[in-house]
């Protein structure tokens, strides 16, 4: 083999291996979280036996499904907050989303959740399509907080275009770990989503990226560019090797 086919072969080997690994970047999925501003939607209830509007409850069930419904909540008892730039809490929940590789870093459910929606998927398909802050004035938050089998109510605008339910999951205040909210508490009803929650702190809303589950689906390509970029990896070296050699006999 003469000098030159060997840089030739170097060169071919080291844009072949380079190729591979943009490929595999340029093709990494998106949870980059959305810009989308959520908020509460009014609701009329039947509370204490008249028909009230109300920006959702504070309720329990009891163990033949039945509602009860403890407090309702006024428009100057409760807050949602979306100004990530604003919000300390928001901005440091934003920066991690930005920094971690699949969000199954804050929950490690959420790969078999993807699982349960489709075998081919992994955690990599969700994408956060809404970050906000709740928060209910200290008289509810108490009588949310009396019973572990309270929750609050509310029905809520969200960006869920998708056609698989979205995944909600919220803080807890002491641990600062993310608990993911039951399925069967998150209702989607005409675009809109209630969501039962036990406990209130910043709220995560993950919905499928339908860019992201052709990537997950689509496997065999992967392998492919795996496979290249291996076989790369080895002409590479044993090109340098030859070429080390040849330097060597030459000397």
């Amino acid at each position: 083999m003469t000098t030159k086919k060997l840089y030739f072969g170097l060169v071919l080997s080291a844009v072949l291996f380079l190729l591979s690994v943009i490929k595999v970047n340029a093709d990494k999925t998106d949870i980059s979280p959305t810009t989308h501003k959520a908020d509460i939607i009014a609701e009329t209830v039947t509370y204490n036996g008249e028909e009230v509007e109300t920006l959702g409850y504070i309720a329990k069930t009891d163990e033949n499904g039945k509602e009860t419904i403890l407090s309702i909540v006024n428009p100057s008892d409760v807050t949602i907050s979306t100004d990530i730039e604003n919000n300390t809490t928001l901005k440091k929940i934003y920066d991690e989303i930005l920094e971690v590789k699949s969000l199954s870093s804050f929950n490690s459910k959420l790969d078999s959740i993807a699982q349960s929606l489709n075998k081919n998927f992994n955690a990599s398909v969700f994408v956060v399509t809404d970050l906000f802050e709740l928060t209910l004035s200290d008289s509810l938050k108490e009588a949310l907080n009396s019973s572990e089998d309270n929750y609050y109510s509310v029905k809520l605008n969200l960006d869920t275009t998708s056609q698989y339910k979205p995944v909600v999951m919220h803080q807890n205040e002491e641990t600062s770990k993310w608990i993911i909210v039951d399925s069967e508490n998150v209702i989607v009803e005409n675009g809109n989503v209630t969501v039962k929650f036990n406990d209130l702190c910043p709220v995560m809303v993950l919905t499928v990226n339908e860019e992201n589950t052709e990537k997950e689906v689509n496997v065999i390509p992967y392998i492919i560019i795996i496979f290249l970029s291996v076989i790369s990896a080895f002409v590479l070296i044993y090109l340098i090797a030859t070429i080390a050699r040849k330097k060597k006999i030459k000397k």
